[in-house]
C-alpha cells in the first residue's frame, strides 16, 4: 500500500505498507506486509480484519489503543509482539484474533497485561520478552 506523497490527509510513511491518517497518527488500514511505524498512536477498528495472510505483527510502544476488531479473523496470526509497557486500550476482546497463539510483551509487565481490561482474555498466550 502506498499513498500518494501529495495527499495532505493520509500517508504510508517509511514504506510501512499501511494507510495512516497524517494529522492523528492513526493506522487506518494495514495488510500482511505492514510495519507499524514507531510514531503511530492507535490502530483503528477493522484495520487488519480478515487479513488471513498476516502471520506476525509488532505493535510499537507508542500505540495506546487498538480498535474494535482490528485483528479479528486474522486466522494465521500466530505471533503478536506488543512493546508497550502499559497495555494499549482494547475496545473489546474481539480486537485480537482468538487464533493468535503467542503475544509477546515486555519483561515485568505480565501482571499489568493480565489485569488490563480485555487483555486478561489472552492471559494464556502471554510470553514475556527478555
Amino acid at each position: 500500500m502506498i499513498v500518494d506523497p501529495e495527499n495532505p490527509y493520509y500517508d504510508s510513511r517509511n514504506n510501512c505498507n499501511a494507510i495512516i491518517e497524517t494529522s492523528s497518527n492513526k493506522l487506518l488500514y494495514g495488510c500482511r506486509n505492514s510495519i507499524i511505524p514507531d510514531d503511530i498512536t492507535s490502530i483503528e477498528g477493522f484495520a487488519f480484519v480478515c487479513c488471513t495472510s498476516l502471520t506476525s505483527i509488532t505493535i510499537p510502544s507508542s500505540v495506546t489503543s487498538i480498535g474494535d476488531r482490528a485483528f479479528r479473523y486474522c486466522s494465521n496470526l500466530t505471533e503478536m509482539t506488543v512493546l508497550a509497557t502499559t497495555p494499549p486500550t482494547l475496545s473489546k476482546t474481539d480486537s485480537i484474533s482468538s487464533a493468535t497463539t503467542k503475544i509477546y510483551i515486555p519483561a515485568w509487565t505480565l501482571s499489568a497485561y493480565q489485569n488490563a481490561t480485555y487483555w486478561s482474555s489472552f492471559a494464556d498466550k502471554f510470553v514475556e520478552l527478555a
